[in-house]
C-alpha cells in the first residue's frame, strides 16, 4: 500500500529531522541525498494544498503503482478540515482505499514536547467522529479505517474496534518487543539497545532469531487477549462491537458508555441530504474543497 502522511499524533503541522549521522548510504540512495547530511523534511507537501488538490495526488499515485491501494494518515485538528477531503473526494470521485487517525497521544519521542502534549484530538475522540464523517457522507462502506496510537493491548483493540476501526496498527509495543528501552537516544545513532540505529556494531546487540520469536509472541498474545475479552463480553463477532459498549468514566462522574460522547450519529449520507443535525451544520458548512 502507499500512505499520504498528512499529520501524525505526536506532531501535527510539524516537520521532521532525521541528523545526518543517521543517513548512511544505503538511506542517501533511497532518498536521493548525500550520505551524512541531515535530511528534513517539511510539514507540509509540495504536491498539493487543498483537499482537491490532495485527491488528484492520490489518483496519481495510484495509477504510478499499478493500483495499489492509496491511502492518507492524519492526526485529526479542526473538524471542518476532514470533511473539506470527504466534500473532495465526493466531488472528484476519487476515493481513498484506506485512512489511519493516528491520536494525539502516540507519535515519536522526537517531537516538540508542547506539540505532543497540546495538540491534535486524542484517538478515541478522533476515531468516532470520523467513522461518523464517513457514514454521513455516504462513503463509509468504501474506506478503511485503521486506528493508530497506542494500540498494546487487546483491549485496546477491543476498543479501537468498538469506536469504528476496522484494522489497528501498532509500532512502540513491537520496538518494546525487539528491546526497546525509551533510552531517546534514537537522533543521535547511539541507541543502547541496538534497535533504533544504523550503526552496524551497535545493531548487532539485536539476536535476530531469538526477538522475532519475541515479537511472535507478543503479537500472538495481543490477538488473543482481542478474542477473549470480546468473547467475554457475549459477542461472536468483532464487527459487532459498539460504542454502547465500552464505558468510560471521568474524574469524579459516574461511568458512561461511549456513544454518550459522540456527536449525534449520522444515518448512511444524512450529510448528503437537508436533514443535518444542528451539531454537525457548522462544520460542513465550513468544510471546503479548494482550502484546508
Amino acid at each position: 500500500m502507499v500512505e499520504i502522511k498528512i499529520s501524525q499524533g505526536a506532531k501535527p503541522s510539524h516537520g521532521g529531522l532525521l541528523p545526518g549521522a543517521k543517513v548512511n548510504q544505503e538511506i542517501a540512495s533511497t532518498r536521493q541525498i548525500e550520505a551524512g547530511q541531515d535530511c528534513a523534511s517539511p510539514p507540509a507537501h509540495p504536491e498539493f494544498s487543498n483537499p482537491r488538490e490532495l485527491m488528484a495526488f492520490v489518483a496519481r499515485l495510484r495509477e504510478l503503482c499499478d493500483g495499489k491501494p492509496v491511502g492518507i494518515k492524519l492526526c485529526l485538528g479542526v473538524r471542518h478540515e476532514f470533511l473539506g477531503i470527504c466534500k473532495a473526494m465526493i466531488e472528484t470521485g476519487t476515493l481513498v482505499d484506506f485512512i489511519v487517525i493516528d491520536g494525539a497521544e502516540g507519535g515519536t519521542g522526537a517531537a516538540p514536547q508542547e506539540f505532543s502534549d497540546r495538540l491534535g484530538v486524542f484517538i478515541d475522540e478522533a476515531l468516532p467522529f470520523v467513522d461518523n464523517a464517513l457514514r454521513g457522507a455516504g462513503l463509509r462502506d468504501k474506506i478503511r479505517l485503521v486506528a493508530s496510537g497506542k494500540v498494546a493491548l487487546g483491549y485496546d483493540m477491543v476498543v479501537k474496534t468498538a469506536l469504528g476501526a476496522d484494522m489497528c496498527n501498532a509500532a512502540r509495543p513491537f520496538m518494546f518487543a525487539v528491546g526497546c528501552i525509551q533510552a531517546r537516544r534514537c537522533h543521535t545513532n547511539k541507541c543502547p539497545t541496538g534497535v533504533a540505529t544504523q550503526d552496524p556494531k551497535r545493531a548487532r546487540a539485536i539476536n535476530v532469531p531469538e526477538k522475532a520469536e519475541r515479537v511472535a509472541r507478543y503479537h500472538r498474545a495481543t490477538l488473543d487477549g482481542f478474542a477473549a475479552i470480546t468473547g467475554a463480553m457475549g459477542l461472536e463477532r468483532f464487527d459487532a462491537l459498539t460504542p454502547d459498549h465500552i464505558r468510560h468514566r471521568s474524574s469524579y462522574a459516574p461511568a458512561r458508555g461511549y456513544a454518550a460522547f459522540e456527536l449525534p450519529r449520522l444515518t448512511d449520507g444524512q450529510l448528503l441530504g437537508d436533514e443535518i443535525p444542528e451539531a454537525w451544520q457548522a462544520d460542513w458548512r465550513a468544510a471546503a474543497v479548494d482550502h484546508f
